[in-house]
Parts: structure tokens; C-alpha cells; sequence
């Protein structure tokens, strides 16, 4: 099994250093970053550290555009439990380092043909956003994916997304292409889907989110450069989060 491992919080599995460049999240997942492929293996801790120049959730900057760092740490069970969790912190303007997010996941993992496998799992997630005043929020999330080399689909269910009673779906798909052994262009396209709730109150319904980059490998480092973008953006002016190309650096341990 691929070690997994956050990604961003409401999606969290491990990329391989092969695959992370697929995962359409800033923690070198990063970025999401926002997923490893499952393959027999003895069992694995893995762990990265990661700095961004900015840090994006779904196409919406938490930090508005300044920089952020992450540690994250996994475990993956040759059974196919995995389990991990990730801790984000961020540049704030008044208040120097502030943390941003805390993120826990447990899982199961399996394969189901050459290159394929498919995961099931449930995430934990702590948010402290600083825009004038510090904004914290709590929701969960269970999700279930298939990949295929370094294709992935996931669907995520969260009943209480952001604001407590507020359910919705987010459905991922992302990609990769091997330009050669170090050199990757990847790809991610989401939509987030209000199911009920106060997020119906907005007025607005599904939202996309899509980034494309590209990232060099230099054994245990990756440099990675990544267009996001947001449509349609949020209504609050304190959060603007207009598309924007961010850089990162992640390093594997």
C-alpha cells in the first residue's frame, strides 16, 4: 500500500514522491493539495515538510496570498489501514506565525487490478482563518476514491461543512503526465455541491475549483509552480481569493 498522508484539508492521502505532483493541493500534496497508489508493501511512516507561497483550499486562499507551512506525518499498515494526520501554519500580517489547520484522517485502502486501487475514509478538520478577527471552524468529512497510475477520482460527503448543519459533496478528479523522471505537469478539476443548510442562503450552488502545474523532483525535494483558480468566487470581500499562481517547495523524509 502507498503510504497515505493529508493533502488538504477535506481530502487527505499520501502522495508518493511519483505521484505527488498529481494531487491538486498546496501541501506538496502539497497541494493538495491537495494520493499514493495502493500496492504491497511492509508497513510504512512517512513524513514531509512543506512551505507554500500561498495556501489554497478547494481554489480559495486561506492566507490571502501569503505563505504557509506544513509538517505531515503517515502511517500505512500492510493490511490497508492507513492512518495520519497534518498541521499548517501561516504568515499573518499583525500576528506573525499563526497555526491554520489541523488535520486528522483514518483509512482503508485496497487494490483491485494492475495500477488501480480504490479508498474509503474519514478526516477531521480544524480551521483558524484570520481575516480582522480569528475565524475557527471544525467539520468532517468521509470520502471514497479509485486511482489508476496516476489518475484519481474521490467523492467526499461532509455534513457539516464550514458551518454546522451545512452538508455538501465535493467530487475530485485529478491527473498527471510524466514529462521524464523528474519533471511532471499535473492537473485537478473540483466542484463543491451544497446539499442543505445555511450554505444554500448564499444564493449560490455548485462551485468549481481547477489548478494546473508543473514540478521538478530532486530526490527527497520537489519544487512545484501551480495555477488555481475559483469560479464562481466567493461573495465575502474579507476573502477575495482571486486565481493567482503560487510556488512550493516540499521535502520528503
Amino acid at each position: 500500500m502507498a503510504a497515505p498522508a493529508p493533502s488538504l484539508p477535506g481530502y487527505h492521502r499520501w502522495p508518493d514522491p511519483e505521484v505527488a505532483a498529481a494531487r491538486g493541493r498546496p501541501l506538496g500534496l502539497a497541494l493538495a493539495l491537495l494520493l499514493g497508489i495502493a500496492h504491497p508493501a511492509a508497513s510504512q511512516i512517512k513524513a514531509s515538510a512543506s512551505l507554500e507561497s500561498d495556501y489554497r483550499l478547494r481554489g480559495l486562499s486561506l492566507t490571502d496570498g501569503r505563505p504557509a507551512v506544513s509538517l505531515n506525518l503517515a502511517y500505512d499498515h500492510p493490511s490497508g489501514i492507513y492512518l495520519g494526520g497534518s498541521a499548517v501554519a501561516q504568515s499573518t500580517e499583525n500576528s506573525g506565525l499563526k497555526a491554520l489547520s489541523r488535520v486528522a484522517y483514518i483509512g482503508y485502502a485496497a487494490t483491485w487490478g494492475a495500477g488501480q486501487s480504490w479508498d474509503v475514509g474519514i478526516s477531521d478538520d480544524r480551521l483558524s482563518i484570520y481575516a480582522g478577527r480569528a475565524l475557527s471552524f471544525h467539520y468532517t468529512e468521509l470520502h471514497l476514491g479509485v486511482s489508476k497510475d496516476q489518475f484519481s477520482a474521490h467523492i467526499a460527503y461532509s455534513p457539516n461543512y464550514f458551518i454546522k448543519g451545512s452538508q455538501t459533496l465535493y467530487l475530485d478528479v485529478n491527473d498527471a503526465i510524466r514529462l521524464n523522471a523528474d519533471w511532471r505537469l499535473f492537473g485537478h478539476v473540483g466542484v463543491l455541491a451544497p446539499l442543505s443548510g445555511p450554505l444554500w442562503r448564499q444564493g449560490r450552488r455548485e462551485r468549481f475549483d481547477v489548478q494546473a502545474g508543473v514540478s521538478r523532483q530532486f530526490r527527497n525535494c520537489e519544487l512545484h509552480a501551480t495555477w488555481t483558480g475559483s469560479f464562481p468566487g466567493p461573495r465575502s470581500a474579507a476573502r477575495p481569493s482571486r486565481p493567482g499562481l503560487a510556488v512550493g517547495a516540499t521535502l520528503f523524509f
